[in-house]
């Protein structure tokens, strides 16, 4: 969806008749729908490092780059640009990769400091 918010990108789909969320809905809400997905993702992945009662030194940076993803998203989203939900945007696909593995390594280190 973000990529086809460029405009080179939107005029092609609008050209092959390829209904992507810009062509359709338009810039400005498909701003705001990248960026609810980025704030929910964000709230989830807090949600995660919490629930699934990870070690504090692993929980510390899932918690400080989801709340950065809060922050981010609701400023974007109180005045979205598009260069702002580009940085959004790749930003949240950098994090939701860190937090997979972030999250594979939090509950090998809790296991084992639990067993210790």
């Amino acid at each position: 969806m973000t990529l086809a918010l460029i405009p080179e990108n939107q005029k092609g789909y609008r050209e092959a008749g390829v209904p992507m969320w810009p062509v359709v809905h338009g810039n400005e809400q498909t701003m705001i729908v990248i960026t609810i997905s980025a704030l929910v993702n964000g709230g989830i992945i807090i949600s995660f490092g919490i629930f699934l009662n990870l070690h504090l030194i692993t929980q510390i940076p899932l918690i400080v780059m989801g709340i950065y993803t809060l922050i981010y998203s609701i400023i974007n989203l109180l005045n979205p640009t598009n260069e702002r939900t580009f940085k959004l945007f790749k930003f949240a696909s950098i994090f939701m990769v860190f937090t997979f593995l972030w999250l594979f390594v939090g509950v090998v280190i809790t296991d084992y400091m639990n067993s210790v």
